[in-house]
């Protein structure tokens, strides 16, 4: 019982966090009602909740992606990144990625559009330098939050199981274009 009330408070906590990102994240683009509807949508996504207690990581990876979302597009909209948050930008992929190996591109993304925001408004080699610096620091703060939970938590931190990898992108590819092919 113990175990099956953590379950349901951590899947509760994480879908109320991903609610109130993508709230915030619609609610600069749209009305507060188409907002409050999408956030809704998301909310009670059945599938989302009937898997799970399947895969315990699913929710907490999108609650912990919503929120590198709704940080970056709010900083995004204050017109920049400076050093300390190109750090806590690392701090929040490394989050991502502590739940799922696919928060690596998490971090990516949020570290390629950051530098591109700030190279966009200003193409001097001074900018490209600190922006480098900048970058290298976000990527050390990444690598050394993900060896201290490694170091605290052990765990492989990127796994390999057996009938995955590059060698399964053949095989789905031509199952994948078939079934895109026949929706249209």
């Amino acid at each position: 019982c113990a175990s099956t009330c953590r379950s349901a408070l951590r899947i509760a906590f994480s879908m109320s966090v991903v609610t109130m990102t993508f709230f915030s994240l619609t609610r600069r683009r749209a009305s507060a009602a188409a907002a409050v509807a999408a956030a809704s949508c998301i909310a009670l996504s059945l599938p989302m909740l009937r898997w799970a207690d399947v895969i315990g990581s699913d929710i907490p990876y999108v609650a912990a992606v919503g929120i590198c979302l709704a940080v970056f597009a709010r900083w995004h909209g204050e017109g920049g990144f400076d050093r300390r948050r190109f750090l806590v930008l690392g701090v929040l992929g490394a989050m991502a990625f502590s739940f799922r190996q696919e928060g690596l591109t998490v971090l990516a993304a949020l570290l390629a559009g950051a530098a591109w925001s700030r190279l966009w408004y200003s193409r001097k080699l001074a900018t490209l330098k600190k922006t480098v610096l900048d970058l290298t620091l976000a990527a050390a703060a990444f690598l050394g939050i993900t060896a201290l939970l490694a170091f605290l938590l052990p765990y492989e931190i990127l796994p390999s199981y057996e009938g995955s990898g590059p060698s399964r992108i053949q095989p789905s590819l031509i199952p994948y274009l078939r079934a895109m092919g026949d929706q249209y």
